[in-house]
């Protein structure tokens, strides 16, 4: 299994370097010798451990490419004290944890940010809406949560691609029309999130949004009627309190796709979520 070899720290004036299935550690010396690197592609290999903070050194970098290893732990913060030259950073396919740096706003000349299929969580930062040159925005298959900031409108006009499907996002703040009316006519991916209903009326179908709780009724595309059948009542992807018994279901007129129920006392559940 080929590893990096010591002998490359004194290859210092390289700026293009591409290479394929390295296991092993990352070595320091990349971010510290080699300071005319311009494009680094490090790519389906093993390479495990930290984020190397030693590119954080780099000071002529365009691409960063680090995607299918093995890395893991948080991104640091000196991701965003990378130059104004970086133009595309690709980490997908790793398994780092935590929060997305609050500060990546920072690298406002981004137009490609890959980050999905890591175990990310936490919210999408608000810094997120200076990266205004962004035409690719791919955080999906995490376990980010909360809701789509309102900051990420000042992406409209750039962003044809915009992924945040197999996360945990539940709601979107009002004032993105503009973001959603752009790419709607580009890609635009927020399904497999346990959304609140109803959706803002200015998500459009092309995002494939559907609403993670069944209890606001027609609001729900997911919910057919049901015609005197058991298990009518709302699904618990949402985390509903649904009253009935585990063998009939509550009794309502519509049925979810899901399976999965949850059944007991609705005294602790907000009204509009009684049967």
């Amino acid at each position: 299994q080929p590893t990096f070899p010591a002998s490359w720290s004194g290859l210092k004036s390289l700026t293009n370097v591409e290479i394929d299935a390295v296991h092993g550690e990352f070595p320091d010396y990349i971010g510290n010798s080699w300071t005319k690197i311009e494009n680094l592609l490090v790519v389906n290999g093993q390479l495990k451990g930290n984020f190397p903070s030693s590119l954080c050194r780099l000071r002529k970098i365009q691409n960063l490419f680090l995607y299918n290893n093995s890395f893991s732990g948080n991104l640091p913060d000196c991701i965003c004290e990378l130059p104004k030259s970086l133009v595309a950073l690709e980490l997908s396919d790793n398994q780092f944890t935590g929060p997305i740096p609050k500060c990546i706003g920072k690298l406002s000349n981004l137009t490609n940010l890959y980050l999905s299929r890591n175990e990310l969580s936490g919210n999408l930062p608000l810094s997120m809406g200076n990266l205004t040159h962004l035409e690719i925005l791919d955080v999906s298959g995490n376990g980010l949560y909360g809701s789509v900031p309102s900051t990420l409108n000042d992406l409209a006009g750039y962003t044809v691609q915009l992924s945040l499907c197999y996360n945990k996002l539940s709601s979107i703040d009002n004032g993105l029309e503009k973001l959603f009316d752009f790419v709607k006519d580009y890609s635009c991916l927020l399904y497999n999130n346990p959304w609140n209903c109803p959706l803002p009326s200015f998500v459009p179908k092309e995002c494939t949004a559907t609403c993670g709780q069944c209890n606001s009724g027609e609001n729900h595309k997911s919910c057919t009627k049901c015609i005197g059948s058991d298990g009518c009542g709302w699904c618990n992807e949402g985390g509903n309190c649904l009253p009935g018994s585990s063998t009939t279901g509550p009794d309502d007129e519509y049925k979810c796709n899901s399976t999965d129920w949850t059944f007991g006392s609705n005294a602790q559940c907000p009204s509009q979520q009684k049967l």
